[in-house]
């Protein structure tokens, strides 16, 4: 017993963060700034002996101006069983999949936490039964998984800035599984590393992460105007998605690319009764680039990377995405120091609107045990056609957050 509770591993975080908007908001009951506190706490308990255990992770956020926002979840809370040549995981975990830097249209197993972050990288947990088979190991690894249960997506309320203008109304969600969020989706990935190419081909069936929103709760704002609405509804659709991820290391490149094949009832119409209806279709997206690194530029310690990456989507401009077109230029300072800074500034160039979008990313420690981490997002030259980079035109920021680690 006292060996097992010497390999109990308990690790947390909590922290403060505070964001300022440069613009005055878009809508009524927005606010200029808000802050917050939030605690992340992990757990790994040895079980039988070996590399056995079970892993708890939970995440808790309260905020100043977003009810939305302060929201606690239970990221991971898992049976490990580690076996010679195969691997089995069951309960609420997380798995990522992807390359790229921009985006990751690949991993689609769990679902974003979006009023976490806009980048979509914050995830929920994902009830999931994962199996990983390493019979052999030559030939690559394969990850099977069992997904019962659906998370919905975390969306900003009327009083979050980086929403939509109409806020998406969670009690009014539909799904095409007729058991609803009940439904149990699939997912395999086979993954191998050959030389120096490091290849992923995965397919999803089930439940689609990505809601299509559509117009809802009508109103007539006077007696001789046309009903208008007044929220989104959320519908989760049933998909296939077969993805692609594969990155190569040559030198100081790092050549990535992703890529997806999906169909389901993705787009929707509206009927002259006022019906929506759902259209099957199958869609083409992919993201892919380089990232160079100059190792010791000006004969310091410091690397500097340089990032491009085409994003394209075969809907075009009906895209519910920032990225149906657009090129992300990008720079990556890493100060090889003892504090882990770190510095990641991006432009991202919509070719078809021509609207721009910068993002920064800095971090350090300020000592071992405090860290202190800057961002911002700029939404600069929006054209007005642009309706999904629109939404968020007053929305630029910069936020600081200050974390203790125990």
């Amino acid at each position: 017993m006292e060996e097992e509770d010497a390999n109990v591993d308990v690790r947390g975080k909590v922290g403060l963060e505070t964001r300022l908007f440069f613009e005055e908001p878009a809508y009524a009951g927005q606010k200029e700034h808000n802050a917050s506190v939030s605690g992340e706490g992990n757990l790994f308990v040895p079980v039988g002996g070996g590399y056995n255990g079970i892993t708890f992770s939970i995440f808790g956020r309260e905020d100043s101006a977003d009810p939305n926002r302060s929201h606690i979840d239970i990221r991971e809370l898992n049976y490990l069983h580690v076996a010679s040549d195969w691997e089995l995981r069951a309960g609420l975990g997380k798995t990522f999949w992807g390359v790229t830097e921009g985006q990751h249209l690949v991993d689609i197993v769990n679902q974003s936490d979006l009023v976490e972050n806009i980048d979509g990288e914050d995830k929920l947990g994902q009830p999931m039964i994962h199996l990983t088979l390493l019979q052999f190991p030559d030939y690559g690894v394969v990850n099977v998984f069992a997904l019962p249960g659906f998370r919905e997506r975390t969306f900003p309320g009327e009083k979050g800035r980086l929403r939509f203008p109409l806020v998406v109304d969670d009690s009014l969600t539909e799904y095409e599984a007729t058991n609803g969020d009940r439904h149990t989706d699939l997912a395999v990935r086979w993954s191998h590393t050959i030389d120096v190419y490091d290849i992923g081909i995965s397919h999803f069936w089930g439940t689609s992460r990505d809601p299509v929103l559509t117009p809802a709760s009508f109103e007539q704002p006077n007696p001789t105007a046309a009903p208008q609405p007044t929220a989104l509804a959320p519908y989760y659709p049933i998909i296939n998605q077969t993805g692609v991820d594969l990155q190569a290391s040559l030198e100081g490149w790092l050549l990535k690319m992703e890529v997806i094949s999906r169909e389901g009832a993705i787009e929707y119409q509206t009927l002259p009764n006022g019906d929506i209806e759902y259209l099957d279709e199958r869609y083409t997206a992919l993201v892919g680039g380089f990232e160079y690194t100059l190792y010791g530029i000006l004969d310091s310690s410091k690397d500097l990377g340089l990032i491009m990456e085409w994003n394209f989507d075969d809907r075009h401009k009906n895209a519910p995405t920032t990225f149906q077109n657009d090129v992300l230029f990008g720079t990556r300072w890493v100060f090889n120091d003892i504090d882990s800074s770190e510095i990641l500034f991006g432009i991202v160039q919509d070719m078809d609107y021509g609207s721009t979008t910068l993002s920064l990313e800095a971090n350090t420690r300020l000592s071992p045990h405090v860290t202190i981490e800057v961002e911002g997002r700029g939404f600069v030259s929006i054209d007005d056609r642009d309706v999904n980079a629109k939404a968020f035109e007053k929305d630029s920021f910069v936020q600081a957050s200050l974390e203790y680690h125990f």
